[in-house]
């Protein structure tokens, strides 16, 4: 869980189906996947590792934007 909660790149041999879950139960209460963390809003996307090996696996995409590191709340993204 330590990694998943404060690594950029995560060493899945350390993750459990356990670990996910509780993630992803995490990111649901927080809405730390969806752009501004807006329950409202659609899943944000980056080209990390995290996202890519972890985030996207959790949950299915549907209306997705991208979004930099740079990306802000005054900056609007719209659903494709």
């Amino acid at each position: 869980m330590f990694q998943l909660l404060t690594r950029k790149k995560v060493d899945q041999s350390f993750i459990t189906r356990r670990d996910l879950q509780s993630y992803k139960e995490i990111l649901e209460a927080t809405h730390g996947h969806l752009e501004n963390n807006d329950p409202v809003e659609v899943m944000k996307t980056t080209r990390g590792a995290k996202f890519k090996d972890v985030i996207s696996k959790l949950f299915s995409t549907g209306s997705v934007t991208r979004c930099s590191a740079q990306c802000t709340s005054s900056n609007p993204w719209f659903p494709y």
